[in-house]
């Protein structure tokens, strides 16, 4: 293989770099929480600069993620903070929004720019537009499926990273939903928001899908129910040229982290050590099956999302006889959840909040979905409280508000 692909791993702390190195990651993407989103820990500029030095003398590269929304008072600030992170030794940046670019190309023109635009990286236009720009890498939408993946690869110039493992964020806001209803509950202060509190946002129509939702000086994140899982499929990546393969490691413990690092970096060698020959080992699988969280599925994502739509529209033409054709449209049918859920139950719309005693337990607390426009009266007499009307469209499909 002529260039190996590099594998790109999150980290909470210097240790968990140490532990990722060690596994085989090729490089990081930090930073901290004021310029970044979403990050699995903070990296201001001095613990960068650490970092920075860890990951050269193993031969691996740091990014710093510039990716939050840019107000007028963080756009004035980034100049210095540009300047900081090239003082660092950081091999890139990380951005979505052109502010970011703009200062980047001023105070440090030597760093490497990385496009990305979340959800709406999706095609080779853009891609080249912001390459044009000064951009080197596009990290591309998870919405994407492989086929797009390869035709875009093929109409640029960029480098190319793609996530194929972990939970993707489905919603943000930055208003502090989850604080609001906590607060109308009178339990705000009493239960935490934090990514480590463990609060899960579940719905009746899907009962048994656990969505992670936590709250930063960001604002409400909502994640995924399941992880991405491209280990299977990864050769085909691999043999379109895919330049940097991302593992998110946000809400997964160092020993889970490690243990995917390791299982995609056999795979990776495996097939660059000779491409023709080779095969998928169960085992990697495995031992990622092995330390995956109970209740979360490992998926395919959207990356088989036609894949499977073609299949099964070919098994209902088919005749009954052609056992071929239907045995393929089960397989695709089968390709977008390999484990079955275990938690969640029929009937409720609840928030979960997980206890340690000896074991882990869920203390549930049960809410309504109201179909009307209403306000929220907390306790006390301090009026109505209403959260926002994004709630319908983007975490509770078909309900507008969130009452109790």
């Amino acid at each position: 293989m002529r260039n190996k692909p590099e594998l790109l791993a999150t980290a909470s702390s210097l240790e968990e770099m140490k532990v990722l190195l060690a596994a085989g990651a090729d490089a990081f993407a930090i930073g901290e929480s004021r310029y970044g989103l979403r990050l699995p820990g903070e990296f201001g500029l001095p613990a960068m600069a650490e970092a920075v030095r860890l990951a050269h003398a193993h031969g691996a590269k740091i990014y710093a993620v510039v990716n939050n929304i840019m107000d007028n008072h963080r756009a004035e600030e980034l100049p210095a903070y540009i300047r900081g992170v090239a003082e660092t030794g950081a091999d890139a940046v990380v951005f979505g929004d052109p502010a970011v670019l703009m200062a980047v190309r001023s105070e440090a023109p030597h760093l490497k720019l990385h496009w990305n635009a979340e959800m709406t990286s999706t095609n080779y236009a853009s891609a080249n537009y912001w390459g044009r720009f000064g951009a080197t890498r596009v990290v591309l939408a998870r919405e994407l499926n492989l086929e797009q993946v390869k035709e875009l690869k093929a109409r640029t110039s960029l480098e190319v990273q793609v996530q194929v493992h972990g939970m993707t964020n489905i919603y943000h806001s930055r208003r502090e939903l989850v604080g609001s209803y906590l607060d109308h509950r009178g339990a705000h202060r009493a239960v935490p928001v934090s990514a480590d509190a463990g609060l899960y946002l579940t719905e009746e129509e899907r009962a048994g899908e656990m969505y992670p939702i936590y709250e930063d000086a960001n604002g409400t994140h909502m994640m995924s129910a399941d992880d991405i899982c491209m280990i299977e499929d990864l050769h085909e990546l691999l043999a379109a040229g895919i330049d940097s393969l991302r593992i998110e490691g946000l809400m997964k413990s160092v020993a889970y982290n490690e243990t995917v690092v390791r299982s995609y970096r056999a795979a990776i060698d495996a097939y660059a050590a000779n491409p023709d020959e080779y095969v998928f080992r169960e085992e990697w699988l495995d031992a990622i099956r092995a330390v995956q969280p109970p209740g979360r599925e490992l998926s395919f994502g959207f990356f088989t999302r036609n894949k499977c739509i073609e299949a099964s529209e070919r098994k209902c033409l088919t005749s009954d006889n052609d056992d071929e054709a239907a045995a393929e449209g089960q397989a695709a049918s089968a390709r977008q959840t390999r484990t079955a859920r275990t938690r969640g139950q029929s009937g409720e719309t609840e928030v979960c909040c997980p206890l340690r005693r000896g074991r882990r337990l869920y203390r549930r607390a049960k809410i309504r979905l109201a179909f009307q426009c209403r306000q929220l009266q907390p306790r006390g007499d301090e009026g109505g409280r209403r959260i926002c009307p994004p709630l319908r469209r983007k975490i509770v499909r078909g309900y507008q508000y969130l009452c109790a």
